[in-house]
């Protein structure tokens, strides 16, 4: 859910925006066009790797086929950069079944899915809430799949550790979780 924090005398939005990223890239941010990421991702490349960057990680939870996708055809294209994709549990399974099934081998070695990520808000309640975390991360230790969890105070940090506590004492031998 989207919040916007109001002044608690005047009801006034403040500009503060709980839970809004989904919202806003799909209504206020233009997407780029695929020329302009394709400049974007040379000037990219060399700055990584004049820095000896070989390897990155995206955590964005929406990460998505087209994501990857068009990734792909960077590879395809001399990318050198090794990539691991984080994204939420919906699109998990078909993320790396995709790659699993459909992607040469030797593209394959350069772009894995990794964990599935969850960024917990709280606007201005927890979200999601400790019976839903659970259920995600014993959905990650079910599938024995990384789980990364965005935390950013000791409330969300309780939970995030509650809920993996519980999916481990559901699937203790899961070396992921």
């Amino acid at each position: 859910g989207v919040t916007v924090e109001r002044d608690s005398l005047t009801n006034e939005p403040t500009g503060v925006i709980y839970g809004g990223d989904n919202w806003l890239s799909q209504h206020v941010i233009s997407p780029h066009k695929t020329h302009e990421w394709q400049a974007g991702v040379s000037r990219l490349q060399t700055f990584l790797l004049s820095c000896g960057i070989t390897a990155l990680i995206d955590a964005t939870p929406t990460n998505t086929k087209n994501d990857v996708q068009f990734w792909l055809s960077q590879i395809e294209n001399g990318w050198p950069i090794m990539l691991q994709f984080m994204c939420n549990e919906n699109i998990h399974d078909e993320l790396f079944h995709f790659l699993k099934n459909e992607v040469p081998d030797p593209l394959r070695k350069q772009l894995e899915i990794g964990a599935i990520k969850v960024v917990m808000e709280a606007n201005p309640e927890l979200y999601p809430e400790l019976d839903e975390l659970v259920r995600i991360a014993v959905i990650a230790a079910r599938k024995d799949a990384s789980l990364a969890i965005h935390v950013v105070d000791p409330e969300m940090t309780w939970t995030a550790i509650q809920a993996v506590k519980h999916a481990t004492e559901v699937f203790p031998k899961s070396r992921s979780i």
